[in-house]
Parts: structure tokens; sequence; C-alpha cells
């Protein structure tokens, strides 16, 4: 009998690498195995948005697939509207407006930090925002797709349609926020789950306000919800394993360099974190 062909080597040969690094991460990091179960669904969860991302946008610019529902379904949103509907859907538009996103982001950074959180982990909520803000504002530009016709509009953007930025923003915000009170404020497992699903909650009315107000076509508001998921989960998970990683041996060149911004991302302003015990 043969032995294996060069194809199987050489996939044995990944399959092997990419263990070893796993196993490298986990021994840099301290990772359990409760820890690396949690990275492997951030990193699952990330590649998904990611795809429903690339999903989305290939169906918007070939108009084809999804895209070709936008009129009806927004048309759907449309006729059935109500007076307190619409007074909720301006509220809560409002709190997705870049402006009050930033704010809270602001906000939030300087209470984990007050509260002994790493700067890594404290900034992650605003790096997030920024990052899906300017993620979204390139889409735009790439794509220019027109807004829904004036009368579906209930607002005035004048700015492309896809993706939504109050979607995206609001996404990326409030879901990598709750993930980073998890991390570093929060012990008991439901309360966790509770903060995380308030914030996908949260996040989801602001897309569907979008759609309430006829601000945007269904696709856009999907596409949103997509990428801002995907930065939040892969910023705050960069954040958490900066936080984890030990500084590099050698301080020499790059080295000194890497590990001067790990501690500076490392940097705490109390020795320990205030933990909610609830």
């Amino acid at each position: 009998m043969g032995g294996p062909d060069a194809g199987t080597v050489c996939g044995m040969q990944r399959i092997s690498a990419v263990a070893d690094s796993l196993v490298g991460l986990c021994r840099r990091t301290g990772l359990t195995v409760r820890g690396l179960v949690a990275l492997t669904a951030a990193v699952f969860t990330t590649a998904g948005a990611a795809v429903a991302m690339a999903v989305t946008s290939e169906d918007v610019i070939g108009h084809n697939g999804m895209a070709t529902d936008d009129p009806q379904w927004l048309r759907f949103v449309t006729d059935h509207r109500t007076g307190w509907l619409l007074h909720l859907a301006r509220a809560v538009t409002a709190v997705g407006a870049v402006g009050v996103l930033g704010v809270l982001a602001i906000v939030a950074a300087v209470v984990l930090w007050l509260r002994g959180a790493r700067l890594a982990l404290a900034i992650a909520p605003a790096v997030a925002l920024a990052v899906a803000g300017a993620c979204a504002a390139v889409g735009k530009q790439l794509v220019g797709r027109s807004r829904p016709p004036l009368g579906m509009r209930l607002v005035s953007d004048s700015e492309a349609s896809f993706p939504s930025g109050h979607t995206t923003d609001s996404t990326a915000l409030f879901v990598a926020l709750a993930l980073v009170l998890a991390v570093v404020v929060l012990r008991s497992p439901r309360m966790r789950a509770l903060i995380v699903t308030g914030a996908v909650a949260l996040a989801g009315a602001v897309g569907a306000s979008r759609l309430e107000l006829g601000a945007h076509w269904p696709t856009d508001v999907i596409a949103g919800y997509a990428l801002g998921l995907a930065v939040a989960v892969a910023i705050t998970t960069v954040a958490v394993l900066v936080n984890r990683v030990a500084p590099p041996p050698s301080l020499e060149g790059s080295h000194r360099r890497l590990s001067r911004v790990r501690m500076v991302l490392c940097a705490q302003r109390h020795p320990t974190i205030l933990n909610a015990t609830a």
C-alpha cells in the first residue's frame, strides 16, 4: 500500500500547525477550556456575521436575492404605521445617533477605567464604535445605494443608504459594551446573559426604528446588524486577549515597542476590578 499523498500530508501539517497555535495561545493567555470555548464561539460568530454581511452586500450590489424583496417588505412596514409606533421609533432612532453613541462610549470608558478595568477593555466599546462607523462610511461610498422613496421616508437623511449607519454603530457599541461588562464586571451567568440579550434587543430596536421611519431598506438594516456584530465581537475578543497575553521575552527593536504598547493597553487605575456579585 502506498503512503499518504501530498495533499493529505499538507492538510495534516496545517491541522497540526493550527493545533500548535491554539496550544501556544492557551499557554500565553492562561485560557481554560471554558475560555477556549468562548474564544471559538467568538471566532465563529465573527465569521458568520462577516459572511452574512458579504452575502447581503452581493445581493444589493447585484440587485438580486434578498434585495429584490426590499420594496415589498418596507411597504408592509410603512403601511402598518401607528402614531405610538412612530413616536417610539423617533425616540429609539435618536439613541442610535452617532453623537449620542459617542457620548455613551466615552462615559462607559471613563466609568470602566475608574472601576479598575484595564485600558484595552475600557476603550474597546469606543474603538468598536469608531471601527464600525468607518466601515459603514466606506460601504456607503462603495455601494452608493439610494434611500427609499420620499413618499416612504419620514426623515431627511441624504447620505447613501447601504449599510444603515445607525444600526451598524448601535450594534457595535451596545454589543461590545455588554461583552466587556460580562467579562470584567459581572460574575453571575444569568446577569451576563441578561446584559448581552438586552444589548442585542436595543440594537435590534434601533434597526427596526429605521425601517419604521422609512430611512432604510431592510437589507441595509440586516447588513448593519451583521457588520456591527462582527466588529463588536472581534474588537472585544482582541481586547481580552491583549489583556491576557504575557509580554514578549525580548525587548529589542520591535519587541520593545510592542511591549510598551501592551503595557499602555493593560494599564489600570486600580489593581483590582470591583466585580458585581449579582
